[in-house]
């Protein structure tokens, strides 16, 4: 991934979405497309290249449910059918481009997003232990055609200023259920310890990289099937030593049309009335690519 970075503009620019159904996969250069992770604290760009995919029907789902006008449901648990091909063996990515890769290099992303796949499955039924869900299965049927987008994060060699408004990338939380990231050993990941404090009051952990291990971020629809239980983390990256730095994020995302609502069995025993509204994740994924400008 770090040659491919380090490759010419040309090669890059052959991995880009071309046409509006092939985002949001492909190569970003954030900086020159003013993408913006927190666009209403962020003075300037994400200071990093992105290279995006995911197995072929992310992209089959998402727009045919986006064509539809979005918001629909087919029963009333909220776990429908995304109306795409039914390519139950849909395995391994869609490359928009070949260029400057080689095919032994592709067989290993291949591989690793389907590890991490069916680690991201595993995960959900450990969490439904965790919440008391009978059975541990609860949530398979919201996964049956989880949206599933990897990316590699190139992190120039910048070193980041908040007085400017200059990070490699600006403070947010992930969309989706579950963020599992790989990183090199250059620091650069903060969590916030408290994001409901105002923006100037904030305090920020460093996270530091540990060899050969997994960061798993808890996401938006994850701290609102549990009603706030579990808290989507707000994060961002302070390259305060500015050096190249390069992560590998998979995004562990629900089907597109899954009803997303606060659990019966977690918030019944919870002080207060149901902070969390329903939401269908495919409209607070379309809201939050359009906030962010990282999706035409």
């Amino acid at each position: 991934a770090r040659r491919f970075f380090r490759g010419s503009r040309e090669t890059k620019d052959a991995y880009k979405a071309r046409r509006k159904e092939d985002h949001p996969f492909g190569y970003q250069h954030a900086v020159h497309e003013n993408i913006k992770l927190d666009p209403t604290g962020q003075a300037q760009p994400d200071q990093r290249e992105q290279l995006k995919f995911g197995r072929r029907r992310y992209l089959s789902d998402y727009h045919s449910y986006m064509a539809r006008g979005g918001g629909s449901q087919d029963d009333e648990n909220g776990a429908g059918d995304a109306g795409g091909s039914s390519d139950g063996n849909d395995r391994g990515v869609t490359w928009l481009s070949t260029a400057g890769t080689s095919e032994s290099w592709r067989g290993d992303v291949d591989a690793y997003f389907e590890h991490v796949s069916a680690l991201g499955h595993q995960l959900l039924k450990l969490i439904a232990r965790s919440l008391g869900l009978a059975p541990h299965t609860y949530f398979d049927p919201f996964f049956d055609r989880a949206l599933e987008l990897m990316n590699f994060n190139y992190y120039h060699a910048t070193k980041s200023s908040l007085a400017e408004g200059k990070l490699g990338c600006g403070s947010h939380t992930d969309y989706g259920m579950l963020t599992i990231l790989m990183t090199d050993q250059v620091p650069g990941l903060q969590v916030c310890r408290d994001k409901t404090r105002a923006e100037g009051e904030r305090e920020w952990i460093d996270v530091r990289p540990m060899q050969d291990m997994w960061i798993v971020n808890t996401g938006d629809m994850l701290e609102r099937w549990t009603n706030g239980r579990y808290i989507s983390n707000l994060h961002r990256v302070c390259n305060a030593e500015g050096k190249e730095r390069l992560s590998v994020a998979f995004f562990f995302e629900p089907n597109v049309d899954a009803l997303v609502a606060p659990l019966q069995t977690v918030f019944k025993d919870q002080e207060g009335p149901k902070e969390y509204a329903s939401v269908v994740y495919g409209d607070w994924l379309a809201q939050k690519y359009k906030s962010t400008g990282e999706v035409l």
